[in-house]
C-alpha cells in the first residue's frame, strides 16, 4: 500500500464523518480503550497521523534519508494543500457557484485561479531545472506560448470533484517533477513577470503561500454564503492537516514504514464504517 492509499482513506473517512450532527457527537457509545465519545474517531484519526508522521522522519534519519532542502519545501505544500482539501469538506456544487457578496469570485473562480497560477509555477520551474540540466543553453525566459502549453490541464468546468481531481493532478505533478531536485537545482532562475530573475526555490515557496493566501479567501467567501463549517467539518479540516504532514514526512521515500502505513489506512477506513453510523444527511 503507498501513500495514495492513506489518502483514499481519510477521503473514506472525511465522506463518512462529514453529515454527523454536532449533537452526535456528544454520544458516548463510541469507544477507544479508555476513550468514549464520537468526537474521540476525528481526534484519533488525526493523533494517529500526526504520529505517524514522526515515526517517518525518525525512520528516514535512522536510515540516512532524511528530508532534503526540495522535500521540505514540498512538505510545507502538501501540508497546505490538503488544508484546502479540509476546509472545502463537505461543500457543494452548488456553493461553489455562489458569490459572497455582489463582484466577488465564488469559489468555482477561486479554485480555477489557484490552479492556473500554480500551473505557471511548475512549468517555469520545470523549464528552469531543464535549462540547468542542459548547461544553461535554453533562453532564461519563457514566451507566453510555452508557459500556456505546458500549464496542463488547467479548465475551469466539471463539477466539484472534477475540479478537485484535477487539482490532485497537478499536485502529483509537482511531487513528481521537483522532490528529487539538488540544490543547485533549486537555484535555478527564471524570468517572468517580476522582470527579475527568481529562484526555483523561491516558486516552490510560493506554491505554499499562494494556497494559504486563497485559502483565507475561500474561508471568508464560505462564510459570506452562509455556509460556515459545522464542527464535524472543522474536526476533519484537522485531520487534512495531519494527512498533509503525513504525506510530506514520507515525500521521496514511500518505501519507509510501508507496513505500518498499510495498518493504519486499514485502520481508519475500519473506522469510517464506525462512525457512518452516526451520520445525518451529509453537509451540502
Amino acid at each position: 500500500m503507498n501513500a495514495t492509499e492513506l489518502i483514499d482513506a481519510v477521503r473514506v473517512f472525511s465522506e463518512a464523518a462529514v453529515g454527523v450532527p454536532e449533537a452526535e457527537l456528544e454520544r458516548e457509545d463510541w469507544e477507544w480503550r479508555s476513550y468514549d465519545g464520537l468526537r474521540f474517531a476525528y481526534l484519533l484519526t488525526y493523533q494517529q497521523l500526526r504520529t505517524f508522521a514522526v515515526q517517518t522522519a525518525v525512520a528516514r534519519q535512522e536510515q540516512g534519508r532524511p528530508l532534503t532542502e526540495a522535500q521540505r519545501i514540498l512538505a510545507q505544500y502538501t501540508t497546505a494543500y490538503r488544508d484546502l482539501h479540509g476546509a472545502l469538506v463537505g461543500v457543494s456544487n452548488e456553493d461553489i457557484e455562489k458569490p459572497p457578496a455582489e463582484g466577488e469570485w465564488p469559489l468555482r473562480q477561486v479554485l480555477w485561479h489557484m490552479m492556473h497560477v500554480q500551473s505557471a509555477f511548475v512549468a517555469l520551474c520545470e523549464y528552469a531545472v531543464e535549462r540547468v540540466r542542459m548547461g544553461g543553453d535554453l533562453p532564461i525566459e519563457m514566451g507566453r506560448d510555452e508557459i500556456e502549453a505546458r500549464r496542463g490541464e488547467v479548465k475551469d468546468e466539471g463539477d466539484l470533484d472534477d475540479i478537485l481531481g484535477r487539482y490532485d493532478r497537478l499536485h502529483d505533478r509537482v511531487t513528481m517533477s521537483f522532490a528529487g531536485l539538488a540544490d543547485n537545482e533549486l537555484a535555478a532562475p527564471s524570468l517572468w513577470w517580476e522582470g527579475w530573475d527568481v529562484e526555483v526555490r523561491f516558486r516552490l515557496h510560493r506554491l505554499d503561500a499562494h494556497i494559504r493566501e486563497h485559502l483565507i479567501q475561500v474561508d471568508k467567501t464560505l462564510v459570506g454564503i452562509a455556509r460556515p463549517p459545522t464542527e464535524s467539518q472543522r474536526l476533519l479540516r484537522q485531520v487534512y492537516n495531519a494527512l498533509g504532514g503525513a504525506e510530506g514526512a514520507a515525500l521521496g521515500a514511500t518505501d519507509v514504514l510501508a507496513s505500518e502505513r498499510t495498518s493504519l489506512a486499514e485502520e481508519i477506513r475500519a473506522r469510517a464504517e464506525d462512525v457512518r453510523a452516526y451520520a445525518g444527511p451529509a453537509a451540502g
